[in-house]
């Protein structure tokens, strides 16, 4: 299936199923945490949703910003490729606009009309007044008992460092015994260290109240599965075999009056701004046709 397949049309203006697929994936590692192919169904159907309504949104700020007469130089293109460059190899760059079907003439156009899009946006949102006292405190006594801090977990990580695939699989023999066991903490801890020692490459690595959110959507999910006191199955992942073992899982961490109030602010500001950008969507796909092909 081609990746330049147009999805969608505004005012003729073409959608392509890259950027439908890109969306879903940055909606599925971003707002769900997973990756795409982790999704049930009713995610996914909520995955496809939110992409195909952001591609169109997205087009349509876009019209509207350049029916404004917001203009953007080859400079600006440039300072913009040229950032988004510095997270690839110029062999994966080449890779990158492969798999999309893609010239570079054609992404610097794709960058224009997000600069485009991006200045027209902030423009709306400096109009937006602030949001009340008033508002955000009824906000917080709606939603104080709600907020707590994201999860923490206190536990050690057991990983073999090589690339050697008979090291690989004695390290899994050595803890397969243990795997997914409950383990008073201080055993567990000695039989981590004997296979450190019985096997070149492995490192132990103890972790006190690590939080979820600069976390892998993988091992987040993994950890949450483990009780206090039990070990994870063993992990492998393309780069890395390992095991987990949870000391102890702290989901619903109460904030303080003063951090409850600094967090319910920040929410409210940001669902209330996408809020008003949301219903000024609907009244742009009035003026715009629209067509999707999905």
């Amino acid at each position: 299936m081609s990746k330049k397949r147009v999805i969608a049309k505004v005012d003729g203006n073409e959608i392509y199923f890259w950027q439908y697929e890109d969306t879903m994936v940055s909606f599925a590692t971003e707002v769900l945490k997973k990756n795409i192919e982790e999704l049930t169904p009713t995610e996914y159907e909520t995955c496809s949703k939110e992409a195909l309504n952001k591609v169109i949104a997205n087009e349509l700020f876009y019209l509207d910003g350049f029916d404004a007469g917001i203009e953007v130089n080859d400079t600006d293109i440039e300072l913009m490729l040229g950032e988004f460059k510095k997270f690839f190899s110029q062999t994966d760059y080449d890779i990158f606009l492969s798999e999309r079907e893609m010239t570079e003439y054609e992404f610097k156009d794709y960058v224009r009309k997000q600069l485009i899009k991006d200045r027209y946006i902030n423009a709306l949102l400096k109009k937006i007044p602030e949001a009340s006292v008033e508002e955000i405190e009824s906000f917080y006594q709606k939603a104080k008992d709600k907020i707590s801090l994201p999860p923490q977990f206190s536990f050690v990580v057991t990983y073999i460092d090589s690339n050697v695939e008979t090291d690989k699989e004695r390290f899994k023999s050595l803890l397969s015994n243990i795997a997914t066991k409950k383990v008073d903490s201080e055993i567990a801890i000695k039989i981590l260290d004997d296979v450190k020692l019985a096997l070149n490459g492995v490192n132990v690595v103890s972790y006190e109240k690590k939080s979820v959110e600069d976390m892998n959507p993988h091992v987040k999910q993994l950890l949450l599965s483990i009780e206090d006191g039990c070990f994870s199955p063993i992990y492998e992942a393309p780069d890395e075999v390992s095991i987990f073992y949870m000391k102890k899982k702290e989901l619903n961490i109460p904030m303080t009056e003063e951090e409850c109030r600094k967090e319910a602010e920040r929410y409210y500001k940001v669902v209330r701004l996408k809020k008003i950008l949301d219903a000024y969507v609907e009244s742009l796909k009035e003026k715009r046709k629209i067509e999707v092909l999905l």
